[in-house]
């Protein structure tokens, strides 16, 4: 498994498939596509087209590789994550928010999967990101 942006040293590379962050909640999964960006466009293992997000914090990345959920998809597929923290009061009285669209190219199925997942905690924003990640654990994802 490839992973983009995680320390290479500690996660060994398995197989071809990845996992990569992605700074848009798209992954362009048709490779005949493009986005309309001045950002650079990085291509996955499988050739799909994303903008790599550099923002996310480190220890982040490192978290989400390790849920097995995510890992074993990213074993099959090129995954992509697109994760964002919204803090409390950002958009009218709304709690601190974490939000992350999880997706993947499924090539046996020639089609593109999502899944979504979110926390939300009046008290901090780690509260709420850790909500976010026991969802994903349990697989407690928001309908699409």
């Amino acid at each position: 498994m490839k992973i983009n942006s995680i320390d290479k040293y500690r996660i060994q590379p398995s197989m071809q498939a990845g996992l990569y962050f992605s700074k848009t909640s798209n992954v362009i999964f048709n490779k005949n596509a493009n986005y309309k960006t001045e950002e650079i466009v990085k291509l996955s293992q499988e050739g799909f087209k994303y903008i790599e997000d550099t923002k996310t914090p480190q220890m982040i990345k490192e978290k989400f590789a390790k849920i097995p959920f995510i890992k074993n998809l990213a074993e099959k597929f090129d995954t992509f994550i697109f994760f964002r923290e919204i803090p409390k009061g950002a958009y009218m009285n709304f709690d601190n928010f974490s939000y992350t669209k999880i997706s993947w190219g499924d090539t046996t199925k020639k089609m593109a999967e999502i899944r979504r997942a979110e926390g939300n905690s009046p008290i901090s924003q780690t509260l709420a990101t850790e909500k976010m990640f026991k969802n994903i654990e349990k697989e407690t994802f928001v309908n699409i």
